[in-house]
This record gives C-alpha cells, structure tokens and sequence, in this order.
C-alpha cells in the first residue's frame, strides 16, 4: 500500500496514514487503502485492539484540498459527494468496527482529521495538538459524521460552538472538555497509546467485541431496548471458553489466559 502502513504488535493493530509531504490529508486513494485495512482486521481474530496514527508532524489534516482543485466544474458536485460518502462509510467503519479502536493523535487534527479521531473510541493526543472543523471558514461543514458524533461525546452546546466556529482548541482545551481521555508529551503518544491498547488487550476478546457492539447499540436505541440487546450479546459470553477461564482464573487467584474461544 502507497499511503497506509499497518504493524501487528501482539495483539494491536496500528495503522498509520503514510502521507507526510501532504499532511496526512484524506485523498481518494488513502480513503481506499484504509476501507481495505479495516476490512481485513474484520477477519483477524488474533487481533483485540487496533491503533491509529499518522507519520510526521501532524495525525490527519483532514480532506485533500489539492485533489478537490483539481476537479473540474462538471465534475466537481459528483465527485465531492462520492468522496464524502466514502470518507463517511470509512469514519463508520471504524466507529462500528469489531474491537476498540485508539486514536494516537499527533500534530494537528482538522476537518476530516478530526472526525477521524473521534470516530474512534479513545483518543490520546500529544500536548501540541490542535483541533478544530475548519469547514465552516470554507462556506461548508463537515461533511463525514461530525455533527453526528461530536454532541455524542461532548455536551452539545460545545460541539454546536466548535462546529459553527470553525474554533481552533488545544488538547489541553480538547481534553477539559471531554474530547481526549489522555494529553501527553508530543514524543511519547504513540507510545502511552499501546500502553492503554495493551491494557485493553489482556482482556478477553470476545468480550470486548461483544461491549462494543453493546455500548454502539446502547447510543443508537432506547434504554429499554439497548438493555435487552446488551442481555442478548451476553448469550454468547457467558458459553465461552474464555469466560469459563477468567472464573477459574479468579478462583485460582491466577492471570487469566484468554484465548477468544
């Protein structure tokens, strides 16, 4: 692959966006290669944790502008919009997908950079980090899930402000206000961010799949109907191989071995 780079370390996937000269900035044929990446960590059972980043100065800076430039008039309105419902489909992949996902955010996170990073289910930024959905500065909006995912974090007045603004916010700032569940040095963030994976990772598989699976739910439906699906995804733990470990395990006073069986 030209633009992402995928490393398995035990059980953690990191995928870093490999466009450095550019930003990081999402075009067409990066959009592709993550889909790709995504699609086959659905099918990689031995995989209970995947980290995103980017190379160089900045995580993602969000949507390739050149490339959009370089469309022309009668093309531009079809093509905006494929590549919004691709970017769309990416973020929601991620967000859907079956383990946790953890966003090492390095430099700057902008537009489709910052809703990258908050499709994911955690975030650990560098202290440098800025944020921020510059698209309404263009005469637009973001166009991928942030209106969407952002009052889902935050508290909905503060996305409506950072949304209708276009405000630049530092991770300090990003992290006061519930954005961020880690700042950290700008040289140690891919670093503290495998720490968090890994401590996720020694858990049983299944069963974070199946938490996932049941939180997404829980955010989408009724509280009545999310617990009775929540009581469903649990039918399949509670016959696992694995769940019958961790009870031994305890009983033993031992470190459980998971298996994903």
């Amino acid at each position: 692959m030209d633009f992402i780079k995928v490393e398995q370390k035990g059980h953690i996937k990191v995928i870093t966006l490999n466009r450095p000269e550019a930003s990081n900035a999402i075009s067409s044929k990066l959009a592709i290669e993550f889909h790709q990446v995504l699609d086959d960590a659905r099918f990689d059972f031995d995989t209970r944790v995947i980290v995103i980043t980017g190379t160089g100065r900045s995580f993602c800076a969000g949507a390739d502008l050149k490339e959009r430039r370089s469309y022309t008039e009668e093309e531009r309105g079809r093509k905006i919009q494929e590549m919004n419902e691709l970017v769309t489909g990416l973020f929601e992949k991620i967000e859907l997908h079956e383990v946790p996902v953890i966003a090492a955010v390095n430099g700057f996170a902008l537009g489709g950079g910052f809703e990258l990073a908050i499709a994911c289910d955690l975030r650990v930024a560098g202290e440098d980090c800025i944020f921020g959905f510059p698209e309404i500065d263009l005469g637009s909006y973001p166009g991928a899930g942030a209106p969407t995912m952002l009052p889902r974090l935050i508290p909905v007045g503060k996305a409506k402000e950072l949304l209708y603004t276009g405000r630049r916010i530092t991770a300090a700032q990003a992290e006061k206000i519930g954005l961020l569940e880690k700042v950290v040095t700008q040289e140690s963030v891919l670093e503290e961010a495998m720490k968090l994976a890994e401590e996720i990772a020694q858990h049983a598989p299944i069963a974070l799949r199946e938490l996932k699976k049941a939180i997404n739910y829980g955010l989408r439906t009724t509280p009545e109907l999310s617990r009775k699906i929540s009581i469903w995804l649990r039918k399949s733990i509670d016959v696992s191989e694995d769940y019958q470990e961790g009870l031994r395990a305890r009983a033993e006073k031992r470190k459980p071995d998971f298996k994903g069986r």
